[in-house]
């Protein structure tokens, strides 16, 4: 255990913060499980969703563009369907990577269960 500097300062605002942390987390638990409630009545399911899919774009040294999928079906991790892709040509627009990125998605998942590539 650090006994000074900026490690121990650190451990020593996790310790204040624990508490709090603490108290706050059946109040959060109790919004998740009303807010995914909302979402399935929203959304008409009987249920929760089978799988999740969730994509971050990210720029390297400000120039290269990055996406990285992840994945969670059945409540485990699943390996992602597009681990990380480039996009050289878009430059530094997000929303732009995240259209093309998911069009890649949707693309790879017609050509893999035989649908029209409409």
């Amino acid at each position: 255990m650090p006994q000074r500097g900026a490690k121990h300062a650190f451990l020593e605002l996790v310790e204040r913060t624990r508490p709090l942390l603490r108290a706050a987390l059946p109040r959060l638990e109790a919004q998740l499980e009303g807010d995914c409630r909302r979402a399935r009545a929203g959304a008409r399911a009987a249920g929760p969703p089978r799988r999740i899919e969730s994509f971050d774009i990210s720029h390297l040294q400000g120039s290269d563009t990055v996406a990285f999928d992840g994945c969670v079906e059945d409540g485990r991790m699943k390996n992602p369907a597009i681990a990380s892709s480039s996009f050289a040509a878009i430059g530094n627009d997000d929303f732009a990577s995240m259209q093309e990125v998911i069009e890649r998605v949707i693309a790879a998942s017609r050509k893999k269960r035989n649908l029209p590539q409409s």
